[in-house]
């Protein structure tokens, strides 16, 4: 199959599509038709994942600018709220609530055999997503410009409110859009969906938040896609665990440089505190350590002067004064 297929001229991820739905198909075939699955066991091609593209604000701004009014608050619907084309295609003027800063994501365009269906998201789950303020106030004058009273129309739309597809979007406003805004062309309308996370990632967003924002099936699936784009997590990590081991040699230092002698009555010259390191003999006390108690020698006391805390300034890595 997978020859026949890659003879066909089909790509990696549709000899992979084709391979998800034929598997189950068959596999429900099993109990009553066939002997064995054919399909299982069946090797198909790794899918190359492509380069991802992201734009920073400015270049989001940029390329709005230069679309049609009509799709201009698309690309922030893209860049910002992060759906993907058929997500953003099936949007229903009923699932945007302006006045609560609402936009609910529960179902998805796509065309099959040059007809729009409409159905279930990716994942079969819908989401809700906290617009923020300057979207509510796009979405609402795109709405009030562009859009019926019908509840049930489309907010993104061909003129005339049917749906739009995917090849004339790309043909007759993408491409047109990036030349005059001066991005790659190699830029796609899913690398706006890049975008949102890039952007939620450089605001300090945890990866748990991002998945249920962008409708991902896993955290995994996040971390597998967008994991290289959180280098400061490594490095967070690295100077809290350094700097716990400089705080224990603090308290190591301390705790040793302990100054012992007899009482200040009976104090001699010789004995006094003015002198910068006494000659006294080891009490038994150790480092302290997290979690313990010092443990002292169960020798009779000493008469002992107070413990005096030693300041100790220490130089961060790379630090030369």
């Amino acid at each position: 199959m997978d020859h026949q297929l890659k003879a066909s001229g089909l790509s990696p991820a549709r000899i992979r599509q084709a391979h998800q739905v034929l598997h189950p198909v068959m596999k429900a075939a099993v109990r009553d038709y066939v002997a064995r699955n054919p399909a299982a066991g069946v090797s198909v091609p790794r899918q190359r994942r492509r380069e991802q593209l992201f734009l920073n604000p400015g270049e989001v701004d940029r390329l709005a600018a230069v679309t049609p009014e009509r799709f201009r608050a698309l690309m922030y619907v893209f860049a910002c709220g992060g759906l993907r084309w058929g997500e953003a295609a099936a949007l229903r003027k009923r699932r945007v609530d302006v006045l609560r800063g609402r936009l609910e994501v529960a179902e998805s365009l796509s065309e099959a055999r040059g007809q729009m269906v409409f159905g279930p998201t990716k994942n079969y789950r819908g989401r809700i997503l906290v617009m923020p303020g300057f979207m509510r106030e796009m979405l609402n004058d795109h709405i009030v410009s562009f859009k019926g009273l019908d509840p049930e129309g489309l907010v993104f739309s061909v003129p005339g409110g049917t749906p739009m597809r995917n090849s004339n979007f790309s043909r007759r406003v993408w491409k047109p859009a990036i030349s005059d805004a001066g991005l790659p062309e190699s830029l796609r309308v899913h690398d706006l969906r890049h975008t949102a996370v890039a952007l939620l990632i450089n605001r300090g967003a945890h990866p748990e938040a991002i998945k249920r924002y962008m409708g991902h099936s896993s955290i995994a699936v996040t971390m597998d896609i967008y994991g290289h784009l959180f280098p400061s997590a490594a490095e967070d990590l690295a100077d809290a665990l350094d700097e716990l081991y400089r705080q224990s040699q603090t308290d190591k230092i301390r705790t040793k440089l302990t100054i012992v002698g007899p009482d200040d009555d009976q104090a001699g010259p010789g004995n006094r505190t003015d002198q910068a390191f006494p000659n006294v003999g080891p009490v038994g006390i150790e480092p302290t350590t997290f979690g313990l108690k010092v443990r002292t020698d169960p020798s009779p006391p000493i008469p002992r002067r107070p413990i005096l805390p030693l300041v100790v300034g220490f130089s961060r890595r790379g630090d030369t004064g």
